[in-house]
């Protein structure tokens, strides 16, 4: 073993030795490039993009969901003077619907800033509002069919129009949600409260009441009887 070393060793002494300074400069600047490379490649593969899980959060629920994300080892992000709390792109859905199966947050709703960032110039105020109540309900279904026993969702808004006048007071928004469950699911224990609290934090001014949510059968989901359904149509 210690033969084939030396060996080793002479013939790489050799071999530089027998190199111009041209030459081992561009050996080692290739070296260098190419960990260069791998260094960016490695940053870029394990780095994350980090978007707003909530805001307008206060400091009490900014606490309780960072413990929440350290028991978890979800690294996670604050802005807006610590009132936003930002977390992995991927990690987003399940945490809403995990938190909200805690009731987690009382107050704060689910950032859509987003949309308005990306969205074209050029359209008119209608226009926008209307994209933007499409974004709501595409992605709150989007959450609602990765909750165990849904396979599908369909959400339905209704945004009143914003007061012309200061004077005026802001009506409620309302919601109406048909899901398509799994034949024979029955949800447990606190997911038809956690239905009811991810659409009144994705909607403003949505409070819970204001909710109505079904499954293809027509059966009631009351908030108030979160273990059985409420009334019952007819599965035939």
């Amino acid at each position: 073993m210690k033969e084939k070393f030396m060996n080793w060793k002479e013939s790489t002494t050799t071999f530089f030795k027998s190199r111009t300074k041209g030459q081992l400069g561009v050996m080692v600047g290739s070296v260098l490039l190419i960990g260069m490379i791998l260094a960016g490649i490695i940053f870029l593969t394990t780095s994350k993009d980090f978007v707003p899980l909530y805001n307008e959060l206060s400091l009490q629920e900014v606490d309780q969901i960072k413990t929440e994300l350290d028991a978890r080892s979800v690294p996670y992000e604050l802005e807006d003077a610590g009132t936003t709390i930002l977390v992995p792109e991927d990690e987003v859905d399940g945490l809403l619907v995990d938190l909200a199966g805690q009731g987690i947050p009382d107050s704060g709703s689910i950032d859509y800033s987003f949309f308005s960032e990306n969205s074209s110039w050029g359209i008119t105020d209608n226009e926008f509002d209307i994209m933007r109540l499409d974004a709501m309900q595409t992605e709150l279904a989007h959450l609602m069919q990765g909750i165990e026993g849904v396979e599908d969702a369909q959400v339905m808004i209704n945004l009143p129009e914003t007061p012309v006048f200061a004077s005026e007071a802001q009506q409620e928004a309302s919601a109406s949600i048909v899901l398509s469950t799994q034949p024979g699911y029955q949800f447990q224990g606190d997911q038809i409260n956690a239905l009811h609290h991810l659409v009144a934090k994705a909607v403003p001014n949505l409070p819970p009441d204001n909710i109505v949510i079904t499954n293809q059968y027509f059966e009631y989901f009351d908030r108030d009887t979160p273990t059985q359904y409420g009334d019952q149509g007819s599965h035939d």
